[in-house]
């Protein structure tokens, strides 16, 4: 026998009012399987649940001289978020030169120090993150400053520096020459491009005048050459071998054999009229030791 549609299975009658309740639950769970099958919800867990924590490293070179400059850098892993993160460094073996509450500073390494170490904690990560890393080097004193070592020993250069700017100069043979000054005493070469109607080149010639130890952070590290770039002398045949230049000065950074090894504008170092001397410090200090990136 037919049942009314306003009965149940057994033949029970059922309100207007349970069957509008029942209609609106099926509605109801109709909409959850279409919002979820679209993805825009997700069961109900943790937001770490079943990802690694973020991982902070700090990276330094293996080795360095007394007295020398070094930088240390800190690296995340695992981290995706806008959250803002606060760097706090302590040194052990020398003392901090700049970048302090950044992710990467240099350290004026002691005099009189076997090694020196450097540990950043990192603020505003997840709970479950580690925060804190350490990365050390070994310090050796070098044969300048050895005692045991007499200064008759030391092979004499007969090297001379390019410090001007000279459309005449053969610019190939300069970078062999300080390739061969670099090799011999464990530096790098750095090349200055640009020209006496460089207005920043002055600039920068004053900026380095005006900050000797930075003069002397970087005559440490590397033999600085000046190329000439100007409408008397562009020298196209040496610059094309490494990359475009946007603008003037340009730094190349390369090792003791002559290969390049960085490219810097120095837009990024300017500050106002002159140049910043955190970013300048840290930069002679990462490319004296860094491999290319």
């Amino acid at each position: 026998m037919a049942h009314d549609a306003s009965e149940g299975r057994l033949g029970l009658v059922i309100p207007l009012r349970v069957k509008v309740l029942l209609f609106m639950r099926r509605i109801l769970i109709l909409l959850l399987l279409l919002i979820c099958a679209s993805g825009y919800i997700e069961p109900t867990r943790s937001q770490n649940a079943g990802k690694v924590p973020p991982i902070v490293n700090v990276t330094c070179p293996t080795e360095a001289t007394c007295g020398a400059v070094v930088p240390f850098s800190a690296e995340l892993k695992g981290l995706k978020t806008d959250t803002k993160l606060t760097y706090t460094w302590t040194v052990d073996g020398g003392k901090i030169a700049g970048g302090q509450g950044t992710d990467q500073i240099t350290v004026q390494i002691d005099e009189r120090t076997g090694s020196v170490s450097a540990t950043v904690e990192v603020g505003g990560l997840p709970a479950d993150a580690n925060k804190v890393a350490t990365c050390s080097m070994r310090v050796f004193r070098d044969s300048a400053s050895t005692t045991a070592t007499r200064s008759d020993d030391v092979p004499t250069s007969k090297y001379e520096p390019v410090s001007k700017y000279d459309p005449k100069r053969d610019a190939a043979q300069d970078i062999r020459d300080a390739a061969a000054e670099a090799k011999r005493t464990k530096r790098r070469v750095l090349l200055e491009v640009g020209g006496e109607w460089c207005s920043w080149c002055h600039h920068m010639d004053d900026f380095f005048g005006a900050n000797p130890d930075l003069t002397a952070q970087r005559d440490k590290s590397f033999v600085t050459v000046k190329i000439n770039f100007s409408d008397e002398n562009r020298n196209k045949e040496v610059l094309a071998q490494y990359p475009a230049i946007e603008g003037y000065p340009h730094l190349f950074v390369l090792d003791s054999a002559g290969v390049l090894v960085h490219s810097q504008d120095t837009g990024a170092l300017e500050e106002g009229k002159s140049y910043n001397l955190d970013k300048f410090t840290t930069f002679l200090a990462y490319w004296a030791w860094a491999k290319e990136k």
